[in-house]
């Protein structure tokens, strides 16, 4: 899947996702990446505790045969809340697929107060 145009999020635990990719073999590995520019995602606790969960910008959920929902993975965390706040960068992170999963949901988040914006969406197979 590639989603080549410019989407931005904002508020709380914005979703979006063009469509599922199916995937090719169960169990198989994945990237998942993006261009992402991030600001405002940067949780320091004080000002915003209710932003703890602020701290992915690029998920995924599984889905089985039946389009069933069964869990995610999201990017990882950086050491440091404050790298949640850049310019633009390629984001990704490998996955295996679990082996009941038929597609990938792939879930782009902006937590408040905070924007993200993405470009080149992919999901490639390894």
């Amino acid at each position: 899947m590639r989603c080549r145009s410019m989407l931005g999020a904002s508020g709380t635990a914005t979703r979006f996702s063009e469509s599922a990719t199916t995937v090719r073999s169960r169990g198989g590995r994945y990237r998942v990446q993006a261009l992402v520019r991030s600001q405002g995602n940067a949780p320091d606790g004080a000002s915003c505790p209710e932003c703890a969960a602020a701290w992915f910008v690029i998920g995924v959920q599984w889905l089985d045969a039946n389009d069933s929902f069964f869990g995610d993975e999201k990017n990882i965390k950086p050491a440091d809340p404050s790298q949640n706040d850049h310019d633009w960068s390629l984001e990704s992170f490998d996955l295996d697929a679990p082996p009941n999963a038929t597609r990938i949901l792939v879930w782009l988040t902006a937590h408040y107060p905070g924007r993200v914006d993405y470009d080149n969406v992919a999901v490639l197979p390894l």
